[in-house]
C-alpha cells in the first residue's frame, strides 16, 4: 500500500494556517458589518472567531451578534437580555436598529397572541434609530417601514410619507426603496409600477432595489414580472459588506428558482443564472442544499 504521509500532512498544515490566517484576519478587522454579513451568510464558525475581537472594539455590537446567533441557533430570543442591551446603549443608533431588527424577526415568528408586543418593541426601536441618525440612509427607510404599520402595532401610517421624502435627498436608491415600501402599505399600485419601472430603468445594477421591486410586483399578483425581477437581482453580484444586500441577493435567488418551478419564466434561462450565483453561498447547511435541490429540479425541467 502506497503512503501520502508527508504530501497529505504539509497540505493539512498548508490547509490549517490558511483557516487560522483567515480568521485572524477577520479577528484583526473587528468589523461590525463584516460580522452581519457573517451572521447572514450563515457563517457561524467564523462569526464566532471574530466576536472576542469585536467586543474589544464595538461592545455593543458583539453583544447584539451574540444575541442573533444564540437566536439563529437555539431558535428563541433572550428578549430580557436584548431589552438590557438598549437600556445599556440609549444612544447608539446602530444598536438601536439592529435591536429593532432582532425584534421583528421574534415578531414574525411568534403567535398572534404575543405578536402585538413584539411588534412593538420593534416599531420603537426601529424609529428610535432613525432619530437618533436622521441622515442614516437605511435606518431611515426602516423608520419609513416601522411608521408605516398600523396603530394596532404601535406604528403612526401617517409619519411615513415625511420619512420618505427626508431620504430624497440623501439617497436616491433608498429614496426608490421607501416608496416602493409606501405604495405597498397604502396599495397604490399605479405609484408601485412607475417605482418598478424606475427601478429596472434608473437601477438595473442595484440589488436592492430590483429585489424590492420584484417583491411589490408580487404582492400585486404579477408574479411574471416577480420572477424576471428575482432573476435579475440573482444575477448581481452582492456588496461585500452590506448584509441587507446579501440577503435580498439570497432571497431573489430564492424566489425566483420557487416561481420558475411554478412555470413562470424559463427553466432553461433561469437554471444557469442560478447555478452561477449558488457558488456565492459556500456554506453547507439545510438552506444551501434546499435552493441546490430547487436548482437541480429546474435544470432536469430545462432538459425534458
Amino acid at each position: 500500500m502506497s503512503s501520502c504521509w508527508g504530501p497529505c500532512l504539509r497540505s493539512i498544515l498548508v490547509l490549517f494556517c490558511g483557516l487560522v490566517a483567515n480568521v485572524a484576519t477577520r479577528a484583526g478587522e473587528a468589523s461590525p458589518a463584516a460580522a452581519w454579513m457573517l451572521l447572514q451568510q450563515r457563517d457561524h464558525e467564523a462569526l464566532r472567531a471574530l466576536l472576542p475581537a469585536l467586543r474589544t472594539q464595538h461592545e455593543a455590537q458583539a453583544e447584539a451578534l451574540a444575541l442573533a446567533l444564540q437566536a439563529r441557533e437555539q431558535g428563541a430570543l433572550d428578549e430580557a437580555a436584548l431589552q438590557a442591551l438598549q437600556q445599556r446603549f440609549p444612544g447608539d443608533a446602530e444598536l438601536q436598529f439592529r435591536a429593532g431588527q432582532l425584534w421583528l424577526q421574534q415578531a414574525r415568528q411568534a403567535s398572534v397572541f404575543t405578536r402585538r408586543s413584539l411588534a412593538k418593541h420593534y416599531i420603537a426601536a426601529t424609529l428610535r434609530a432613525a432619530q437618533l441618525a436622521p441622515t442614516h440612509p437605511r435606518l431611515l427607510a426602516e423608520a419609513g417601514v416601522a411608521a408605516g404599520q398600523p396603530a394596532f402595532f404601535g406604528g403612526d401610517p401617517a409619519r411615513q410619507p415625511g420619512l420618505v421624502q427626508q431620504l430624497s435627498r440623501l439617497d436616491p436608491t433608498y429614496y426608490l426603496i421607501a416608496r416602493m415600501d409606501l405604495a405597498q402599505n397604502t396599495q397604490d399600485e399605479d405609484a408601485g409600477r412607475r417605482c418598478m419601472d424606475e427601478a429596472e430603468q434608473r437601477f438595473p445594477d442595484s440589488v436592492l432595489a430590483l429585489s424590492r421591486a420584484a417583491n411589490l410586483a408580487w404582492t400585486f399578483g404579477d408574479t411574471g414580472r416577480a420572477q424576471r425581477l428575482f432573476l435579475r437581482s440573482c444575477g448581481l453580484s452582492p456588496g461585500a459588506d452590506d448584509d441587507r444586500e446579501w440577503s435580498d441577493w439570497y432571497a431573489s435567488c430564492y424566489h425566483a428558482a420557487a416561481l420558475t418551478l411554478d412555470g413562470e419564466g424559463s427553466a432553461a434561462a433561469a437554471s444557469p443564472v442560478l447555478r452561477r450565483a449558488m457558488a456565492r453561498d459556500r456554506v453547507d447547511d439545510a438552506e444551501h442544499r434546499e435552493l441546490l435541490g430547487m436548482i437541480e429540479q429546474l435544470e432536469r425541467k430545462a432538459r425534458s
